[in-house]
């Protein structure tokens, strides 16, 4: 096999533009040897994570293994498709929490506190990290302001998920 030599004012920007040319058509094989001839994987891992992020592209993340699980939810999450990222993030608990509350933050923000509800009293169960307080927060301000005294069901699930809350908050400080 013949070698190539580069030229000698060839530098690392060359390399790099190069790289991310081929990232951009999509010749990922060739960009992955660039990277290792020139060990710039870091490089190429992170490009390869906001080319697929901004196209929106679970599958060919997959087809790549070593992008992280993050990147598969975050462009789960930008294209709203809400039950396959939750059901991909419960195999790590900090970002099943993380993806729940964006979950929840897209529900409040289009007014609809009553699926908000059902999300933490039927589905998950109230979760007690920090992001989750503010929403039970702002959940709690919603139903209140919107929801009529004769709805008994919502007010029940309210009262159950608020209780959960507050049981194990009351716990949490026994503990300590």
């Amino acid at each position: 096999m013949k070698r190539c030599k580069l030229p000698k004012n060839w530098g690392l920007s060359e390399t790099i533009k190069i790289i991310d040319y081929l990232l951009y058509i999509q010749v990922i094989a060739i960009a992955n040897y660039l990277s290792l001839f020139f060990r710039q994987e870091e490089f190429v891992r992170q490009k390869k994570a906001e080319t697929f992020r901004g196209r929106g592209k679970t599958e060919t993340l997959e087809d790549h293994g070593e992008e992280s699980l993050e990147v598969k939810l975050d462009v789960l999450c930008k294209t709203y498709q809400w039950e396959q990222c939750l059901e991909r993030a419960k195999s790590n608990d900090e970002l099943f929490s993380k993806y729940l509350a964006k979950y929840v933050t897209h529900i409040c923000k289009t007014r609809s506190p009553q699926h908000a509800l059902n999300i933490y009293a039927v589905e998950y169960g109230p979760l007690i990290h920090k992001q989750h307080l503010n929403l039970y927060r702002a959940m709690a301000s919603l139903i209140i302001n919107n929801v009529a005294q004769d709805e008994f069901e919502i007010w029940s699930k309210f009262r159950d998920v608020f209780l959960g809350v507050v049981s194990y908050l009351v716990l949490m400080h026994e503990e300590c």
